[in-house]
């Protein structure tokens, strides 16, 4: 395969941010065998000591902005500006997230390039979005969608969410699962306990999630997540790090294998997201084979299989954690990970990448 890929929108790899990231990671693994690969990546996240500018068939270009926050639309326009420079009109824009819609359409040269646009979710929709900041949003995902060759949604309950008019435009293309790490690190934690793995966002229901174990003095609450880097996460790190069963956890992105002990040792995982479509959090839980209670949203239950229990407030998130243990969950685990081995694959995905590069 001669074209070239560009892959823009992601923070970069090695991942250290969330689902993009680690969907960039493991989609250059598997195609730049035969794929030329350019993934753009923030400076701001690399040292340069550690910044690889090739390694085989792909390059890595380092743009000096944050990928996130204020700063990604021009993050995502400097990228795509060099993409546009270093690239020909047989190459392809994997373009990640939805940002970029706003200038997209006024690029006239990309018109020349084949784009496939990963929506993500409904990023408009996320609570921590101002409502200008959301008409924004709205109309960067239609113009996107406008401008794209083709259309990845990552949960089947995407669809309805894209107009009828691009409807023919579409793949489902889940997370994969089987990056998840075999570990033989003894348990981090003595004892039951319950863990959430999330980013310190409102629309991941932290809040919720920690008030309902306040007084579960049987099962304590592991938190982790990127506290210092959100206010969301400053907040609620004050108001609750002192309490004796929430346990806060600072993010771990480089030692993969302990973040794996966690999950493997844990009784049960909260997955409290409510925006976007499949998480990939949910789905690494999932290939984990533990107890999951997830919040009760269609993206969830579609991602689960409906094999799994769903809360709808911090009321029915404490009865629900009674249930852990009972015979009624016995055999939850197993099928979350059977369903995870036989739905979600990285090679699946890499496959269906490909044929849309063809």
């Amino acid at each position: 395969m001669s074209n070239r890929l560009f892959i823009i929108g992601s923070a970069g790899i090695p991942a250290r941010y969330g689902g993009f990231e680690t969907f960039a990671e493991q989609l250059t693994g598997k195609l730049a065998s035969d794929t030329p690969i350019t993934i753009y990546c923030s400076a701001f996240i690399y040292k340069t000591s550690e910044r690889h500018l090739q390694q085989g068939r792909i390059t890595h270009h380092y743009i000096p902005c944050k990928a996130n926050g204020p700063f990604s639309l021009l993050y995502d326009f400097l990228s795509i500006t060099h993409a546009i420079r270093t690239s020909s009109p047989t190459d392809h824009f994997l373009i990640l997230g939805i940002g970029p819609g706003l200038f997209l359409p006024f690029m006239g040269v990309l018109r020349k390039r084949k784009i496939i646009l990963h929506v993500d979710g409904l990023e408009w929709k996320r609570s921590k979005w101002k409502l200008l900041t959301r008409q924004i949003l709205k109309l960067a995902f239609s113009w996107a969608c406008s401008v794209a060759d083709a259309i990845i949604v990552d949960n089947e309950a995407l669809r309805s969410s894209i107009e009828a008019k691009y409807q023919y435009k579409i793949a489902l293309i889940p997370y994969g699962s089987d990056h998840i790490p075999c570990t033989q690190l003894p348990p981090p934690i003595q004892g039951k306990y319950a863990l959430v793995i999330a980013r310190a966002e409102p629309e991941n229901n932290l809040e919720i999630i920690t008030q309902a174990f306040l007084d579960q003095t049987n099962l304590p609450l592991y938190l982790i997540s990127n506290w210092k880097d959100t206010h969301f996460g400053r907040k609620l790190y004050k108001r609750y790090g002192s309490c004796p069963n929430i346990h806060f956890i600072d993010a771990i992105y480089e030692r993969p294998e302990l973040l794996q002990a966690y999950r493997k040792n844990c009784s049960v995982y909260i997955h409290g997201h409510s925006a976007g479509g499949t998480n990939p959090s949910l789905v690494e839980a999932m290939a984990s084979a533990i107890r999951i209670i997830a919040f009760d949203n269609v993206f969830n239950r579609n991602t689960t299989n409906h094999s799994c229990l769903y809360f709808k407030d911090g009321k029915h998130l404490k009865e629900l954690i009674s249930q852990i243990g009972t015979q009624a969950t016995h055999h939850m685990s197993d099928l979350l990970y059977r369903y995870a081995k036989e739905h979600y694959s990285w090679d699946t995905v890499a496959l269906k990448i490909r044929e849309l590069l063809r």
